[in-house]
């Protein structure tokens, strides 16, 4: 159940966070975005990012992304192919763990 804090210094991290930033008026009240775990499968990285709001509650998404992180797009082998499946699969796992 999301809280109303007085003082965004008290709102908790969110869970599993590996980096936060700082926070900044969006709409109606303070959010900050994070980033979590990452998964590397080959050079295809899948990661956990998100938004907390100033309630505490988080909205997380799955990332992926290619060689350097820009777009385009990575050609995978099955054997790869497979294993990011796994990877996109262990993160929406993580993701519904978490949710607040």
């Amino acid at each position: 159940m999301p809280n109303e804090y007085s003082d965004p210094r008290d709102v908790p991290y969110p869970a599993s966070a590996t980096h936060v930033w700082h926070w900044a008026s969006r709409g109606k009240g303070l959010a900050r975005d994070f980033e979590g775990t990452e998964r590397k499968v080959g050079r295809v990285t899948v990661y956990i990012t998100g938004t907390q709001f100033i309630d505490g509650h988080c909205e997380r998404r799955i990332a992926v992304t290619g060689p350097g992180g820009g777009s385009g797009f990575t050609l995978l082998s099955p054997t790869l192919a497979r294993k990011l499946a796994t990877a996109l699969g262990e993160a929406a796992d993580e993701i519904e763990r978490l949710t607040d």
